[in-house]
């Protein structure tokens, strides 16, 4: 996900709504309007095979973030912090510290994003893995997380999705001490969360492992 704009130098406008005199809360709303969707967003373009849940009815209109620094600061904290983020899990953990991965026939795809210090607003993330057989436990997540400057245990959401129950219910009893099956229907209701495609297939549907809330280790 490519970094969104900074203002170089405040926007003047002869009469211009004086936005920055609304309330707080409404100035918020605003910014909700224009950059809140309602659905994950890809957060590392590491997989060009995984679809990128490009949703016409949904936009972003991140211009405002070019008005001025108070502006900027303001919105960018409501973008990053409100929005759901979704990442693969199956690549290696160096090529999430690596500017490009490349594969045979495939073109270059940027990885880690240059959202600076952003990547602590964001409070939410998801992950699929399509691995069989392959346990995820705290220690990895958190490095994987990490390296793109995101702590796992500030997260207010964080779940991974196994292809097969097999892999997910072994991943289930590893990890049981920060980690608890929930159903996709039920995310659904309290996160935004993926459309219903035919591309998507099970990831609208069936069971999740999602982060016990507090949890910060393996033994929590």
């Amino acid at each position: 996900m490519k970094r969104f704009p900074e203002p170089e130098s405040p926007i003047v406008v002869k009469d211009a709504f004086p936005f920055e005199q609304l309330p707080a809360e409404i100035r918020n709303n605003v910014y909700r309007d224009l950059l809140i969707i309602k659905f994950p967003m890809m957060l590392v373009h590491d997989r060009p095979s995984f679809p990128d849940l490009d949703v016409p009815s949904f936009t972003l209109y991140p211009a405002i973030l070019c008005t001025n620094k108070k502006i900027h600061n303001e919105a960018a904290a409501i973008l990053y912090s409100e929005n759901t983020f979704y990442v693969h899990v199956d690549t290696p953990v160096e090529t999430f510290l690596d500017p490009y991965w490349q594969q045979a026939n495939w073109s270059e795809m940027v990885l880690k994003p240059s959202i600076g210090l952003h990547a602590g607003f964001i409070k939410r993330v998801v992950m699929c893995s399509k691995d069989k057989g392959e346990i995820r436990d705290y220690m990895e997540i958190e490095a994987r997380l990490l390296a793109i400057g995101i702590e796992l245990c500030e997260l207010l959401l964080w779940a991974i999705k196994f292809s097969d129950e097999e892999t997910m219910e072994m991943n289930a009893m590893v990890n049981q001490g920060w980690l608890k099956k929930v159903e996709a229907t039920e995310l659904k209701k309290h996160h935004t969360w993926f459309p219903n495609t035919n591309e998507l297939g099970d990831w609208t549907k069936g069971i999740w492992l999602m982060k016990r809330e507090g949890a910060k280790s393996t033994a929590a």
